[in-house]
């Protein structure tokens, strides 16, 4: 994959200077990832029959006593990029397997 545009690093000493990009290899051509914007919920929906989930008769939303994020110190990361140590904040995403069809040129 080629780099696109000139990227500048933006905080800490070295500020408005360009960040070096080396293109990326795909090791595997056939892995894909679909990727979700995530969020915390706020409350806990009960499904109802024929839905995902067991089944229930429904019934208002309830509070949900979910755990909040559980931040992670020096996740490790090797990309285009380059290699970089990152701690977490909150959840963004989340990425799962997918399989993609290209249509025929």
């Amino acid at each position: 994959t080629d780099k696109a545009g000139s990227p500048l690093i933006i905080g800490g000493p070295n500020a408005g200077t360009p960040k070096p990009i080396t293109p990326a290899t795909r090791k595997n051509t056939e892995a894909a990832l679909l990727c979700y914007k995530a969020k915390s919920a706020k409350l806990f929906i009960t499904q109802v029959s024929g839905s995902c989930g067991e089944e229930s008769t429904g019934g208002p939303p309830g509070p949900l006593n979910q755990d909040p994020h559980t931040k992670r110190d020096a996740v490790f990361t090797s990309n285009q990029f380059g290699d970089d140590r990152v701690d977490t904040v909150k959840e963004s995403e989340l990425c799962v397997p997918a399989t993609v069809t290209l249509p025929a040129p």
